[in-house]
Formats: C-alpha cells, structure tokens, sequence
C-alpha cells in the first residue's frame, strides 16, 4: 500500500532539513502524531530520549551524562541515521 505524504505540510518542513527524506519524516510524523500534545520543545525532546541523564544528590552539583535513551527507540534511530546521512552529505560538499 503506497499513501502519497508529499501534499502533508510537515513532511515538506521535515524534508527541508539536511539528511531527512521522506521515510524518515514519515516516520517521524507516525511516532509524534499530533505535536500539540506537547506542551514544550523539552517534552518532545524527552518523548524521543534525547535528554541527557541528570545525576545529583541533594544540593550538590548536578552531572549531566549521555543521552537517557527512554521513549522511542525507533524515531531515536532515524534522527541518528539522518544526523549520519548529514554528515556524509556536509563531508562531500566540503571536498
């Protein structure tokens, strides 16, 4: 089954960005369904697992590791390989 996205006004937004084509705002779209149910940018970032891990015990410094890697772990990885598609991408036009 093939369901035509291009007419859909945020996958031509998601699309605008470097490294993301149409699978990966599809299915970027699919995993966020409506983005107003976000009440903040923080909150989709955490929806997705991209907020780094917070380690502090009581009034003492707080220490920020790597990623938390809770919520979506497929969107998460389309966000990597489309991160690594432009990276690729900024690579060869610095040639």
């Amino acid at each position: 089954m093939v369901i035509d996205t291009t007419d859909d006004d945020s996958h031509a937004r998601l699309i605008t960005i470097t490294g993301v084509n149409l699978t990966v705002a599809a299915g970027l779209v699919a995993a966020i369904g409506d983005i107003s149910r976000f009440s903040s940018p923080q909150k989709l970032v955490s929806y997705f697992g991209l907020n780094p891990r917070v380690r502090q015990s009581g009034l003492g410094a707080a220490h920020h590791g790597r990623f938390s890697k809770s919520g979506r772990s497929h969107a998460r990885a389309m966000l990597v390989e489309a991160a690594w598609a432009a990276t690729r991408l900024l690579r060869a036009d610095q040639s």
